[in-house]
């Protein structure tokens, strides 16, 4: 992964979460996706967005949409979220 056996020991013991650009190859190095499905909409977006690697800004840019309405989103803070991001994440963000 590029990263130090301190770093590894950091993210083991603390509550700190591995950069965004290193969580594909944490889960390709686990064999599995380390999060709970989230409970809201906007966790799994959060989620998705981070198994991808991608930061805010990235993920906006690979949907077409300004950062801030990634934001909005994983934030639930947008009316009707479900009904805008369906375009965008149908097949990719499970949707109940």
């Amino acid at each position: 992964m590029g990263v130090s056996t301190w770093t590894i020991s950091n993210w083991e013991s603390n509550p700190v979460e591995p950069e965004v650009r290193l969580i594909p190859s944490v889960i390709e190095f686990l064999g599995y996706v380390p999060y709970k499905r989230g409970e809201t909409l906007g966790e799994r977006i959060a989620i998705y967005r981070k198994t991808l690697g991608l930061n805010h800004t990235q993920f906006a840019k690979k949907l077409g949409v300004a950062r801030c309405t990634v934001f909005g989103w994983e934030h639930d803070q947008v009316k009707n979220v479900e009904k805008k991001i369906r375009p965008y994440m149908d097949g990719l963000v499970e949707f109940d």
